[in-house]
């Protein structure tokens, strides 16, 4: 079972919070990670005092993005996100945008959940 197979199975069975920490940078990881449910994606070259804060940050319930990937997930939406109500009426492939933009900008899986 991979990390992204993991993540989805743990976030399914268990209300936990999850730090994907890896060395795989390309988008469709980076997406399917935060798709799976992941609350925070760190590369293996982080410092000890950025892994540390990424961690503090994750178990206070914000997401916790390594910059490079923050960036890029960033500069992948040219848009301010739609309410999700009204992505749910259009592709799932919206829905996942839109939901990724909320990560992004540092909202809770819970209130993302209730939006």
């Amino acid at each position: 079972m991979d990390g992204i197979a993991a993540a989805k199975l743990v976030k399914k069975e268990l209300s936990t919070r999850i730090i994907m920490f890896t060395d795989r940078d390309d988008d469709q990881s980076v997406f399917a990670a935060l798709s799976a449910g992941a609350d925070g994606y760190c590369l293996k070259d982080v410092t000890a005092e950025q892994l540390t804060k990424a961690i503090h940050t994750v178990v206070d319930g914000a997401v916790w993005l390594d910059e490079r990937v923050a960036d890029r997930v960033l500069r992948s939406y040219s848009t301010p996100p739609a309410s999700l109500a009204e992505e749910t009426k259009t592709s799932p492939e919206k829905l996942q945008q839109q939901v990724l933009s909320l990560v992004v900008e540092g909202l809770s899986a819970d209130v993302i959940g209730s939006a």
